[in-house]
């Protein structure tokens, strides 16, 4: 059948893609159109002429060299809550079967210096008034040395911020304190299952005990704390579904009994096959 991104250039929903890091293929695309230039020899973009080409991928950005996104303009007034996406890196370092990130990013891990990222906090911060972020990072925990640094640095920034992203759940009770106190509000977990033996096929190189330690830890913080898992995964039986539903009902009667469930959130959707994922290929 065809690919989404067929289906939009087909479909003449979308004039042209950006395929892995949009960035500098909406740079050249820019001034190919200013010029009068075709587009279709652009690395990293597909058009509605060049849908039949050989897919290419941009995965080449320096992100210590990419500027902070203009949001002039934008009315965060409107917006609940009040927040601005910021994000450390992109990709990575590790290789879930599930997850096609590495052919969208590169198989390079990239991330960005805490000093940086935090330059870009106090400046969005002082032009927009806004002192809460989210992490857009697919992985904010990739690093606990960088998460030290990042954590050290907000200790002796006089700037306070908020802030919230995306979590492996293999973090202790220590650095999710320290992270507590510098202004983390909210973790999202990618668990995926409660089976170890789908956790296994899933290539999460997790074992059961450190996810709900995880999730215990965040909660003890009073931490908001949300769970992502799949149901139909490739090789899932009944068997191994209610081995996750069973602890999923555990945790919510554990957490209301404690008064925790308005920190606590839970969803649950089919599994879905990504394309270059290890699983789909």
């Amino acid at each position: 059948g065809e690919t989404t991104r067929e289906i939009l250039l087909r479909g003449e929903v979308a004039d042209y893609l950006a395929l892995g890091e949009g960035e500098q293929p909406f740079l050249e695309l820019i001034n190919a159109l200013e010029a009068g230039e075709s587009a279709d020899n652009i690395i990293g973009l597909k058009t509605q002429t060049n849908i039949d080409k050989i897919d290419t991928f941009y995965q080449k950005a320096n992100l210590e060299e990419l500027p902070i996104p203009d949001y002039e303009g934008t009315l965060f007034e409107s917006y609940r809550p009040k927040l601005i996406s910021i994000y450390s890196n992109r990709g990575c370092p590790f290789r879930c079967h599930f997850c096609s990130e590495h052919s969208l990013f590169g198989k390079k891990f990239k991330r960005r210096s805490p000093e940086i990222v935090i330059n870009d906090m106090k400046i969005l911060n002082k032009k927009h008034n806004i002192y809460k972020f989210h992490f857009s990072d697919s992985l904010l925990n990739s690093s606990d040395e960088w998460l030290e640094e990042f954590i050290s640095l907000l200790q002796n920034c006089d700037d306070k911020f908020i802030w919230e992203g995306f979590f492996r759940a293999e973090m202790s009770k220590e650095l999710i304190t320290k992270m507590k106190n510098v202004g983390l509000n909210a973790a999202t977990l990618g668990v995926e299952s409660f089976s170890q033996k789908i956790l296994n096929k899933m290539n999460k190189k997790k074992d059961e005990p450190e996810i709900l330690d995880t999730i215990h830890f965040l909660l003890e913080n009073d931490i908001k704390t949300f769970i992502n898992l799949f149901v139909g995964y490739p090789g899932e039986n009944e068997e191994d579904f209610m081995e996750t539903l069973e602890v999923a009902n555990e945790l919510f009667k554990e957490f209301k009994l404690k008064n925790k469930s308005e920190f606590f959130r839970m969803t649950t959707r089919n599994f879905q096959m990504r394309p270059f994922s290890n699983v789909y290929n």
